[in-house]
């Protein structure tokens, strides 16, 4: 059996690619692509062959060498070996290109096959032109205000004219719906339910109004904009409590196609939106999505093309999140023609008024990204950034701490949905958030006189 010492996960392509580098023509290693199958085995796929005895004895030397940590197929593929052509074919789609790895060779092709969390692999989708301006708030902790800050944002956008619809995608722990809708306004069914039927029946376009409720954030008669909302669970689930965990299982699974394939959950999220976004006329939809690193995270992270908002607090955890998933985005694709990574920005949740807290937390948000997700070189066209550079993803947008949203129910009080009550904490962010969207609003002049 392997010590951890010699190979584990995290060392395991590293480790192995140099074995195969070291011990295979050279030419081998550069015509061929890593696959890792669910259980984290490594096989790898070379358009090279060599003769059937010197493969034999070496895939023997691997399996002697490395156990379990390669494919009981052996660890060197060649081109006619079954499942080649498969493999061929998606690294065309979801392939990732390590470029970390030892400087002796150059670059390594993994294609990572999951039975669960295959959205994380996708490349970040390019925002479709027949969508309004989508932003999502996501966030790697709960409790950092992510979902007061998108209803902050929906406020005073609605308060601009704008119509908007609001989508609560976190399943587990939703919360847009009882503040946003009062009592007996709730839709029927919500993102929970149509995942499901999703599944069984489909969903006819008929139906879409039983998805979607009329918030409290309208108010015509102030000349304020629509704002909509698909809550993540409906009334029927409000009245039947029992029936949400059984629903949510089968809500977070991946459907089949027509064509035979599976649609993943980015991909039926992303459908679900279209439908819903050609049945009104918004000017921007807001998306909540999960907390953490789950699964339902990474479709609205990169099946919306949209702009994604990281929030976060200034403590350890934070930055030990964001090295997680940054490092992870970092190693997926780029097009050139529009980079997803421009559509990312990062919010300093609770924020304290004093410009130290502000650089601490900008400090460390950059030690990270620096490491993670920004490029190395400096040259023209890099995605790099100085470190006093206040247009940088690094220089986060800030909302103040209060006191006075840690419990916010607009429903009951009202009180809250004055502007000048809530651009005291969220001024800065209402500003950056409405650029990043696009959208046309007035520019806020923002005095922090807060309730801590």
């Amino acid at each position: 059996m392997t010590m951890l010492d010699d190979i584990s996960f995290d060392s395991a392509i590293d480790v192995i690619a140099n074995y195969i580098w070291s011990n295979l023509d050279e030419s081998i290693y550069r015509n061929g692509v890593f696959l890792r199958d669910g259980f984290g085995r490594l096989s790898f796929y070379s358009e090279k062959k060599i003769g059937v005895r010197d493969l034999k004895q070496f895939n023997k030397r691997a399996a002697d060498k490395f156990g379990n940590h390669i494919s009981f197929g052996g660890l060197l593929q060649l081109p006619d070996a079954p499942g080649a052509v498969i493999v061929a074919g998606a690294t065309k789609t979801d392939a990732i290109v390590l470029n970390d790895m030892s400087a002796e060779y150059e670059t390594i092709k993994l294609v990572d096959r999951r039975f669960y969390g295959r959205d994380w692999l996708r490349t970040p989708a390019l925002h479709s032109k027949s969508l309004p301006p989508i932003m999502v708030f996501s966030s790697l902790k709960g409790g950092v205000g992510r979902t007061t800050a998108l209803f902050a944002l929906a406020l005073y956008l609605s308060q601009q004219g704008k119509n908007l619809l609001l989508v609560d995608l976190d399943l587990e722990a939703p919360g847009l719906a009882s503040m946003l809708f009062s009592d007996d306004e709730r839709p029927d069914f919500g993102v929970i339910d149509y995942l499901t039927e999703l599944g069984l029946n489909g969903i006819d376009d008929r139906d879409l109004g039983n998805f979607v409720g009329l918030s409290i954030l309208t108010d015509r008669s102030a000349g304020q904009g629509r704002v909509d909302l698909i809550p993540a669970a409906g009334q029927r689930t409000m009245d039947n409590p029992a029936g949400m965990i059984p629903k949510l299982s089968r809500a977070l699974l991946e459907k089949p196609k027509k064509d035979g394939g599976t649609a993943s959950l980015g991909e039926q999220v992303r459908d679900m939106i279209e439908r819903f976004a050609n049945q009104g006329h918004y000017d921007a939809i807001l998306v909540d999505a999960r907390a953490g690193l789950a699964e339902v995270t990474a479709g609205p992270l990169l099946a919306l093309g949209g702009v994604n908002l990281f929030f976060g607090t200034n403590h350890p955890h934070t930055f030990e999140g964001y090295r997680y998933l940054l490092g992870h985005l970092s190693t997926l694709p780029v097009d050139a023609g529009d980079d997803w990574r421009e559509r990312v920005a990062f919010v300093h949740a609770k924020a304290g008024v004093s410009e130290e807290a502000r650089v601490s937390f900008n400090d460390a948000l950059y030690d990270v990204l620096a490491e993670t997700f920004y490029e190395y070189d400096y040259d023209s066209g890099v995605f790099n950034y100085s470190l006093d550079d206040e247009d940088a993803p690094h220089s986060a947008w800030p909302i103040f701490l209060n006191g006075s949203f840690v419990d916010v129910d607009p429903v009951r009080d009202r009180g809250l949905l004055q502007a000048d009550y809530y651009t005291a904490s969220f001024g800065t962010f209402l500003s950056n958030a409405s650029a990043a969207l696009g959208l046309d609003a007035r520019k806020i002049d923002e005095e922090v006189d807060l309730e801590l």
